[in-house]
């Protein structure tokens, strides 16, 4: 599925390689063109190095309810 995030533990150097890892490197748009289209349009993969991934609250509860997709939580312990 294009745009899924797995999460992995592990060697980089034994993902396989149809996986891409979100370390802000950058790929080949010809390659992933759906890819390329879901990151606007820009080869450059995100760098979640050193981040939690959190996922966005669409329920409505009312939890993180002026969060946006993508933001960044600074540390809060």
């Amino acid at each position: 599925m294009i745009g899924q995030v797995l999460f992995y533990y592990g060697l980089k150097a034994n993902i396989h390689s149809d996986y891409l890892c979100l370390d802000g490197s950058t790929f080949n748009a010809a390659t992933y063109p759906l890819l390329y289209a879901l990151l606007g349009n820009s080869n450059t993969l995100p760098d979640f190095r050193g981040q939690f991934i959190r996922c966005q609250n669409t329920s409505g509860s009312g939890l993180d309810a002026n969060r946006a997709l993508g933001d960044i939580q600074a540390q809060s312990i």
